[in-house]
């Protein structure tokens, strides 16, 4: 009986090294590494959670920014066509936002003669000057800065 017992127990001790140790320890290891699956899954539902919701975020910043440039653009046409006009010029400023980059373009017809209008690089020295001017001041209006220098006129023609 006790060699039996003895080969038993060494069959048990050979048995427990290829599960990697006793059945208490198997099963704690089992239970922790539940533990551990159940904390992972977790911790990814709530990041995909967080995902779902930096995303929702990130288009309404987006849909917001598309206001925005709307806005500012409307505004800024506005002010510049009513500047213009303050010294018998029309000038259209047109903003496309749809493009990368976007464009800025500039239309003047200075005047009162029907000249048709004309790019930036067509005008007069003078005229130039002046419709820079209405851009600058209808930029600056349009976005609402609260102090305004300006230190040198740039040609709008380089541009």
């Amino acid at each position: 009986m006790d060699n039996r017992l003895t080969k038993l127990q060494k069959e048990l001790e050979r048995a427990e090294q290829m599960l990697g140790g006793t059945a208490e320890e198997v099963t704690a290891q089992a239970q922790q590494a539940t533990l551990d699956y159940t904390q992972a899954r977790d911790q990814r539902a709530s990041f995909q959670e967080l995902l779902r919701i930096m995303i929702t975020i990130y288009k309404e910043r987006l849909r917001r920014w598309g206001l925005f440039q709307c806005y500012i653009s409307a505004r800024a046409r506005a002010q510049f066509s009513w500047m213009m006009s303050e010294r018998a010029f029309k000038g259209r400023l047109r903003l496309e936002h749809t493009w990368k980059p976007a464009e800025l373009i500039i239309e003047v017809q200075p005047g009162q003669q029907d000249t048709g209008n004309r790019g930036p690089k067509t005008l007069s020295g003078g005229e130039k000057s002046f419709s820079t001017i209405c851009l600058l001041l209808s930029l600056w209006e349009a976005m609402g800065s609260p102090i305004r220098c300006l230190d040198e006129l740039y040609d709008i023609s380089s541009f």
